[in-house]
């Protein structure tokens, strides 16, 4: 006998949820092209814009601690937008398009629901969140990463030393933008040794030619920082400011920068695990990849679809501990394992056709939460990604929120607008809340090698902090920059490590500047 009603059920389930999830995507993929990008991403571009418009040279002629992907990242997206807003919105919608069809030609050994499901769900995932992870890197790096899986998983047709140089490639660009992205590559090797069916001995073959692949990637980024001649700063920064910047620790959960003294760790599993469980959104996501874990571990009947749900598992377990590598609780940082979760929750449709007509009553019950958490979570919490947001106007509508963000740079903006003049020069006292944003927009240079202030203010006692506070007034009393800019609104450090005081740039503004906007969000200065 047969259980119609069940298949039915969830036939009408998958499909008003397929469509709810296609007008998502296209009413809030449409919505975001008249957005402006904002928190990391104006660094990123800022510094593409240095180095490839002003002839800079990174880590020499601005401090940064970022790997030279980044900046390589930002001089491809700078070229390919113009430097425009309205590109940034395309270029990211297409890295978004991109990663989904990758999601769904990896799910097709699941049925064309999950694909469907998996590549809708992503999509809808990004474009609910845009304002906070419009090209992020933490998302960009996904495109190589579900690459690799797709290699390593969906093309046995194409030889297995190719596939390992490939995968290796696209880890290793990876690498060079984010270093933990190095978690997936073990997992993605052994997904591929498993697949080829061969002896041991290829195992070995496999880690040689993914070692190829790694190192022409590597060896591509920090070949072109030689040949900027910016390849000792870069070590000179790790063994500087390595140290002093991996005691920070963004703590998502109470929206704190906690300081550590150095030498300290600050992995905490406490910490990721408030970060992890802190509200309901976590449950909304989690509960149904697990319910599609658990559906697929009684349906899968071939080996490569048991290799895939494997993997899946393996890098969702290995991205669940990815940010508490570098201890940066922040929304983008949990997406790689938030793409894993959606490829699990696509598992929820997952039928084989011979077992087509035994659908049960608790399968249903299955696909059934995961369509109505999901719907649940888009209709009530934009966000949702795993942490609570500790500023409650967030997490209403962040992509309507998106004109009262840049209302904030407009007083800035047309002030310089008006009175900015070719060859003045801009020193930011910002991070990531607009400082940046605003150099961006009116094409302006910075004063002194220092982008941000940040490292002023984390643990000044540290010799190599106390000269770049010497350096940087000295720079600023020596070639007086037209205009400072001081961000109000930007993260505060907390923790031992953390002291806000800097007498002598307080003085400095005082007896040499004045302030010609006083807005909420920042102040600008203009010499005397």
């Amino acid at each position: 006998m047969t259980l119609a009603t069940p298949v039915k059920l969830t036939t009408v389930l998958y499909r008003l949820m397929l469509v709810g999830l296609i007008v998502v995507i296209v009413i809030l993929g449409l919505r975001s092209l008249h957005l402006t990008s904002n928190y990391d991403t104006p660094v990123v571009m800022y510094m593409g814009y240095l180095i490839d418009n002003l002839g800079y040279v990174p880590y020499r002629d601005f401090l940064d601690i970022n790997p030279p992907g980044t900046h390589l990242l930002g001089i491809i997206f700078n070229r390919l937008t113009g430097i425009t807003d309205f590109g940034y919105q395309w270029l990211d919608l297409l890295t978004m398009f991109l990663i989904m069809a990758l999601a769904w030609a990896m799910q097709r050994k699941y049925g064309s629901r999950a694909a469907w499901f998996s590549a809708l769900l992503i999509g809808a995932l990004h474009v609910v969140a845009l304002p906070y992870m419009r090209i992020q890197r933490d998302y960009v790096i996904l495109l190589p990463i579900a690459c690799s899986m797709w290699l390593a998983t969906s093309t046995p047709h194409l030889k297995l030393s190719w596939r390992s140089i490939a995968i290796g490639l696209c880890i290793g660009a990876a690498c060079t933008i984010k270093p933990q992205s190095i978690l997936a590559l073990p997992p993605i090797l052994l997904a591929l040794f498993a697949e080829s069916l061969l002896g041991w001995r290829s195992l070995l073959k496999i880690g040689i030619y993914a070692t190829i692949g790694l190192t022409i990637s590597l060896g591509a980024a920090f070949g072109w920082l030689a040949a900027r001649g910016g390849l000792p700063d870069f070590l000179r920064v790790v063994g500087d400011y390595y140290p002093i910047y991996n005691t920070l620790v963004y703590d998502g959960n109470i929206g704190d920068v906690l300081a550590f003294p150095i030498g300290q760790s600050s992995i905490s599993l406490d910490r990721h695990l408030r970060a992890m469980f802190a509200t309901l959104d976590t449950l909304l996501l989690l509960l149904p990849a697990v319910g599609g874990s658990l559906i697929a571990s009684r349906r899968l009947n071939t080996s490569p679809q048991r290799r895939q749900f494997i993997l899946y598992i393996a890098l969702g377990l290995l991205f669940y501990f990815y940010p508490a590598i570098s201890g940066r609780y922040v929304l983008y940082h949990w997406q790689p394992f938030i793409f894993m979760l959606a490829l699990l929750m696509g598992l929820c449709l997952f039928t084989p056709k011979r077992l087509r007509i035994g659908i049960y009553w608790r399968d249903l019950a299955f696909v059934s939460l995961t369509l109505i958490l999901v719907i649940i979570a888009l209709l009530t919490d934009f966000a949702l990604l795993p942490f609570s947001q500790h500023n409650p106007e967030r997490r209403l509508r962040p992509i309507f929120i998106e004109e009262e963000e840049q209302a904030r740079l407009q007083p800035v903006l047309t002030y310089l607008r008006a009175n900015f003049r070719a060859g003045d020069k801009i020193q930011p006292l910002d991070f990531v809340t607009g400082g940046l944003q605003i150099m961006l927009k009116v094409r302006g240079e910075i004063a002194t090698p220092y982008m941000y202030d940040l490292f002023f203010y984390l643990h000044p006692t540290v010799p190599i902090v106390k000269e770049q506070r010497t350096d940087f007034i000295r720079r600023i009393k020596e070639n007086p920059p037209r205009f400072i800019l001081e961000g109000l609104q930007k993260m505060r450090i907390h923790g031992d490590g953390a002291d806000y005081r800097f007498d002598e740039l307080v003085a400095l503004l005082q007896t040499d500047y004045t302030p010609v906007v006083n807005s909420p969000a920042f102040i600008l200065y203009e010499h005397r």
